[in-house]
């Protein structure tokens, strides 16, 4: 963000060619991204993005901050960009949430592999630095900006009144003198010049107000309340959104280790921000946590109301998602399978409009997931041919996710389409990595086990559990 404002001020700021290569939307910037995006695929993420500026501005803001990897959310840090490179102490956000996302993402998965928890140093070659090769010297510049800097600011002052006669000048005289100056000014441009003379002489009083009220002057005591009504106005809302997002990375840590004060901090934002999509977004999926599906329901929906409200087609798809996995958690089945069919639609569409937005691709992905796994419980109901409808619907766009198969053939057999679910059994024999870093006879044999104990068997079941011990 900085080396983009640098760009838009080279005449002052001289930014170097390596800053020029950190402007957004830079082609080689594009390209690591995408690089790192497909080949990172197996490496846990955790991504913070700052909340406060430093003295030259946010660094990295929340628009940019999103590196476009699969189930990787930025999190927002009450802190500057600073703070979060070089946590205060073992105390701050940013450092819990890194040392709490080591132990329980990285750790687990390396284990006590050889290689692993060792330090290695390489020699990296001195690069020159690179010079600015703008012609204009560096005083000539600054004298330029002086200058136009100075005329931009007396100029408005000086076009109608000396600088000692403006500030003895009450509004009715400016007024006049305007009317009298410029004639084909409009009232509305009077208004709008007026204005901008009473914030530049600070914030108008209460007690002119009340002075101008009592001469008469009921239009211009208007206009100073209004706008004190509206300064105050300002400052408060900028204080509540303040707070609401206090409130929020306070919710999002709590609720961790205490859903119940997750819940309770996630309240007191949205109160605060009603408007915060991020806040409904974490209040439903903390309630799902929580189990108050009631609250959970409420506010995924407010989050979709709001991302429909702004046009904004990938949140909605994601909270289409949440309300699924909330109606999954009511038991109501049918009504998941509705608005995940709802999300599909809107990231089938965004896919197939940009084959090269890995982002998009990989949440169709999300969605098919979801509703796979929706399969495997309408044959848990017995719901055989929503079962079979669930499968084909993902099956045809994530044809590589062989675990999708296993439902499908569940479904096939309880209706009674034998000879479809041998075939579909014996198909996969011997792949490896089928779902979990399981093969897919496990896959079938687990789900075998786990479809007995819900009462639900067949002669079939039988049948592929000796060809799999036997091999053939």
């Amino acid at each position: 963000m900085q080396a983009t404002l640098l760009d838009k001020l080279r005449l002052i700021a001289w930014p170097s060619a390596s800053t020029l290569d950190l402007v957004r939307n830079n082609a080689n910037l594009r390209d690591l991204n995408v690089w790192y995006r497909n080949w990172s695929g197996a490496i846990h993420h955790k991504v913070f993005f700052e909340k406060q500026g430093t003295a030259a501005g946010i660094v990295v803001s929340d628009d940019s901050s999103d590196p476009g990897l699969l189930h990787v959310d930025p999190v927002g840090i009450d802190a500057d960009h600073l703070g979060i490179c070089k946590p205060a102490d073992a105390n701050a956000l940013v450092y819990v949430r890194t040392r709490d996302f080591i132990v329980d993402e990285i750790i687990p998965d390396v284990g006590s592999s050889a290689g692993y928890g060792t330090f290695q140093a390489a020699d990296l070659p001195k690069l020159p630095r690179s010079r600015s090769h703008q012609v204009a010297p560096i005083a000539l510049r600054l004298a330029i900006i002086s200058i136009v800097g100075l005329l931009f600011f007396k100029g408005i002052e000086a076009l109608f009144f000396p600088p000692d006669v403006l500030g003895k000048a009450t509004i009715e005289q400016i007024t006049g003198v305007i009317r009298v100056k410029s004639p084909n000014l409009t009232p509305t441009q009077i208004e709008q010049f007026i204005g901008a003379l009473r914030e530049a002489r600070g914030d108008p009083s209460f007690e002119r107000a009340v002075e101008e009220a009592k001469k008469g002057n009921t239009r211009v005591a208007e206009g100073i309340w209004r706008q004190i009504y509206e300064n105050r106005e300002k400052e408060q809302n900028k204080a509540r959104e303040e707070q609401a997002d206090a409130a929020r990375n306070l919710a999002a840590s709590a609720v961790t280790n205490n859903i119940a004060e997750g819940l309770s901090w996630y309240r007191k934002a949205i109160a605060l921000d009603p408007d915060n999509m991020a806040g409904w977004l974490g209040f439903g999926y903390a309630a799902l946590a929580g189990g108050t599906l009631d609250e959970a329901d409420q506010a995924l929906r407010r989050y979709v109301e709001l991302a429909c409200r702004a046009g904004n087609e990938p949140k909605t798809a994601v909270g289409l998602n949440g309300i699924g996995d909330v109606l999954v958690a009511q038991g109501k089945l049918d009504e998941a399978l509705k608005s995940y069919r709802n999300s599909l639609a809107i990231r089938e569409r965004l896919a197939a409009s940009d084959r090269s937005n890995t982002q998009w691709q990989n949440d169709l992905h999300t969605t098919a997931d979801r509703i796979g796994g929706l399969a495997y419980m309408f044959v848990w109901v017995r719901n055989f041919a929503r079962a079979l409808e669930s499968s084909d619907l993902v099956i045809s766009l994530a044809p590589d996710k062989i675990w999708l198969h296993t439902n499908r053939a569940h479904a096939l057999m309880f209706l009674s389409r034998v000879d479809e679910a041998r075939a579909l059994y014996l198909r996969y024999r011997g792949e490896k990595n089928v779902q979990n870093g399981k093969p897919w006879e496990t896959v079938v044999l687990e789900d075998f086990a786990e479809l007995r104990k819900a009462g639900l068997t067949h002669p079939l079941m039988d049948e592929i559990e000796k060809k799999f011990a036997a091999g053939g």
